[in-house]
């Protein structure tokens, strides 16, 4: 299963490393950046890391942001809030994560597109708490998928309510 590959390495990158401070380190990968000069903000998430697909981005509040990009034409299934609930929990359980907790999804379908989002919160493995807010953009010729994570969930928020965010989510959406 795709996903469950999927699954599996944005795991092993977002428990893997803690949020980073400072200078975040940038692979010799190519990582796509945002390139428009007039959208606003276009600096503010600076490329961490670049592997098998995913990459990802560091924000001066050190919001951690996982991107995976891929061209599909699947379309997710009508239950896919559901799916995706219950893998997630059952992959999670896997490395530990017993309360992983949503407390608040959004599923909207327009024509050919579909889009999920999650927020919540775990415990990781050093007991602290992460709170996280993942968004799954679906149509006829891509997937979109994207997790962001802090300790802090008021500079989640912050970083949620950027028009950067916005920036780098339409710099990768296919239209």
């Amino acid at each position: 299963m795709k996903f469950v590959e999927f699954f599996i390495l944005f795991l092993t990158l977002i428990l893997s490393e803690p949020v980073f401070s400072k200078q975040p380190r940038v692979s010799k990968a190519p990582v796509k950046q945002i390139t428009n000069q007039n959208q606003v903000n276009s600096n503010y998430w600076n490329p961490h890391r670049s592997y098998g697909g995913v990459i990802i981005y560091i924000s001066p509040n050190n919001t951690r942001l996982t991107l995976k990009n891929k061209n599909s034409n699947n379309i997710p299934p009508d239950n896919m809030v559901e799916k995706t609930l219950e893998e997630k929990k059952k992959m999670l359980s896997l490395i530990g994560i017993e309360d992983w907790t949503v407390t608040n999804s959004e599923f909207k379908k327009e024509n050919e597109n579909t889009n999920l989002s999650i927020n919540g919160h775990y415990t990781d493995s050093k007991g602290r708490k992460v709170h996280f807010a993942e968004k799954h953009f679906y149509s006829r010729r891509q997937s979109l998928q994207i997790l962001m994570t802090h300790f802090d969930p008021d500079k989640l928020d912050e970083d949620l309510n950027m028009p950067a965010l916005e920036s780098l989510i339409h710099s990768y959406r296919v239209r």
